[in-house]
């Protein structure tokens, strides 16, 4: 039988119980509701994601421009800052890249990282791609995720259950992104 200490889960949900309130004092998102609608609206939608130009007007962050790339909020972060870089043409696979789309590539992320460091005060980052099916990719639509990473922070939520607490709003980062 296993053996469960009181104190032990006293002490747990005193704790979580502080850091929730701590959460809904300063806005703290730690589960995103939006995402089951959008994940509702992924299975009727016919055509891509992110070749609808009304999903690229919200997320597109203006302030980079380039030729064959879009850099996007993610209106889901996985962190705080996550941004994504599309293509802007309809692409599923790397092998479709054009070595143009490449070299510009390279630059774009130099760039975005460049930004996102100044922003969160960080040189360390998150870059990532799911290419095909069963990859976890979420829009059948090339895109990565750049997310700039900062040394954990550890607080109940995060001993406990190992979950991560976004506290920036998508929107938020897209204006703070503007004025820099």
């Amino acid at each position: 039988m296993l053996k469960i200490d009181a104190a032990a889960v006293e002490i747990f949900l005193v704790l979580f119980a502080e850091f929730a309130s701590f959460a809904i004092l300063n806005n703290m998102r730690m589960l995103d509701t939006t995402r089951a609608l959008y994940n509702q609206e992924k299975k009727s939608r016919k055509n891509c994601y992110f070749c609808d130009k009304a999903v690229i007007n919200k997320q597109e962050c203006t302030d980079f421009k380039y030729i064959h790339w879009y850099v996007l909020i993610n209106k889901h972060p996985y962190l705080d800052g996550n941004l994504m870089v599309i293509p802007k043409k309809h692409k599923t696979k790397l092998a479709q890249l054009s070595a143009v789309e490449w070299s510009e590539f390279s630059e774009v992320i130099v760039d975005v990282e460049k930004v996102l460091s100044q922003l969160f005060k960080t040189d360390s980052f998150n870059i990532a791609l799911n290419e095909g099916k069963n990859s976890g990719r979420s829009v059948p639509h090339l895109h990565w995720q750049i997310i700039p990473r900062k040394k954990k922070n550890r607080n109940a939520v995060e001993i406990f259950a190992k979950i991560e607490v976004v506290t920036l709003p998508p929107f938020d980062l897209k204006v703070m992104l503007s004025k820099k």
